[in-house]
């Protein structure tokens, strides 16, 4: 910088006029008037900055909190319950279905083994009487083809046209006997194991009853315990001391999946991006490289007139946690090779953008300057200045 200084003197004279008279001169004790003393006033001061030529960028930085896209909160629905065993801890890794925590089982395990036999052996009875009940149909059924048969052939018999009166009236009185024994073997046919359905009918009505307590047992354990619904990273599991009870409802357990975690961008932030950007994420003094995608592509389907927009991690950081907060810088302009100056020294005159600079007087002029891209604390200039003029900053 520059500095100027601008002296303006001022001077003045003073005459002493004596007046004498015919009587003779002053008398010797009065004194002359002191002329006045020329002071030369301080002069202003300015500041300056050179017209240069360089780069100018509009960034703009917007807020993105990392989010997994699949996350879980398991909680016990039983309360005031002593808790069993806890088999993960934060950090783990679990694969969707493993089991994570249990509450105290006591005698519960040995008494759905015990109602599980039970329930196997109501269905062995019941199969094995379905398949005697079968064997009575299919013996009754051979039965009535057997008597089918026969009649078959002597129907066939008495169709023969030079058959004998007394023939014909012989295998007229078998055809008769043996439609009747047809017709009487087919009840027996329909009514074939109706003494084994009876018998089946109680069978079916005690598995039911025993079906019924075992999926009562079973489900009293199943609320005693918490299986993971989908693979991922355990990120909190509640702290149990000896003696403590459990709150139904209350969160013991979280798990997030980070291999299809995201920066999540919300708001009108997401005007300023377009998918298929490659930009950085600065989060904790660490860059981590991002496309920008829409939700949909993850499976996500925003609400109603939400505005919502993902920045997905080209690698999975392990280090990266749920609410971990970041910054993206967005650019909204550039310019390359340009006049630039001082944002400090553009002004404001008339209306018009002006600068100042000292003339050859070395006196506060102004001069109209047109400018473009202002960003960064310097402004573009695109006419009224040249490279390296000097300009009054402030």
């Amino acid at each position: 910088m520059k500095r100027y200084r601008v002296v303006g003197l001022a001077a003045g004279m003073a005459a002493t006029v004596l007046f004498t008279s015919s009587c003779g001169l002053l008398p010797a004790e009065e004194e002359l008037p002191q002329a006045p003393v020329v002071h030369a006033y301080e002069a202003q001061q300015y500041e300056t900055t050179q017209v240069v030529r360089g780069d100018i960028r509009q960034v703009e930085e917007v807020d993105c909190t990392y989010r997994p896209l699949q996350e879980e909160s398991l909680a016990f629905s039983l309360g005031d319950e002593p808790f069993g065993q806890v088999y993960v801890q934060q950090g783990d890794t679990v694969q969707a279905g493993d089991l994570l925590a249990e509450l105290e089982m006591s005698d519960l395990s040995d008494r759905i083994q015990q109602q599980s036999y039970a329930v196997e052996r109501l269905q062995l009875q019941i199969s094995q009487q379905e398949q005697i009940k079968q064997l009575e149909v299919q013996k009754q059924q051979l039965l009535y083809d057997q008597i089918q048969a026969q009649l078959s052939q002597v129907q066939q018999q008495l169709a023969q046209p030079e058959l004998a009166e007394e023939q014909k009236k012989e295998l007229t009185s078998q055809q008769s006997q043996l439609e009747q024994q047809l017709a009487q073997q087919q009840l027996a046919v329909n009514n074939a194991g109706q003494d084994v359905e009876s018998t089946l009918r109680q069978l079916r009505d005690d598995l039911t009853v025993q079906q019924m307590r075992l999926d009562a047992l079973q489900s009293d354990k199943q609320q005693r315990q918490l299986f993971a619904g989908i693979s991922g990273t355990v990120t909190y599991v509640r702290s149990v001391q000896e003696g403590d009870l459990s709150v139904s409802g209350e969160k013991f357990i979280d798990i997030d999946n980070y291999s299809s975690a995201v920066f999540a961008v919300e708001g009108k932030d997401c005007e300023l991006l377009t998918p298929g950007d490659k930009l950085t994420v600065v989060s904790s003094d660490e860059s981590y490289p991002v496309t920008v995608i829409q939700p949909q592509d993850m499976g996500v389907q925003p609400e109603e007139g939400e505005q919502l927009l993902y920045l997905k991690p080209d690698t999975v950081d392990p280090r990266l946690t749920a609410g971990r907060k970041g910054t993206v810088e967005v650019l909204l302009d550039e310019r390359t090779d340009v006049l630039l100056i001082n944002e400090a020294a553009l002004k404001t005159s008339g209306g018009q953008n002006v600068v100042y600079y000292l003339d050859e007087n070395g006196l506060r002029t102004a001069k109209e300057v047109e400018v473009g891209l202002q960003a960064e604390g310097k402004v573009e200039i695109i006419s009224g200045l040249e490279e390296g003029e000097s300009i009054i900053l402030e």
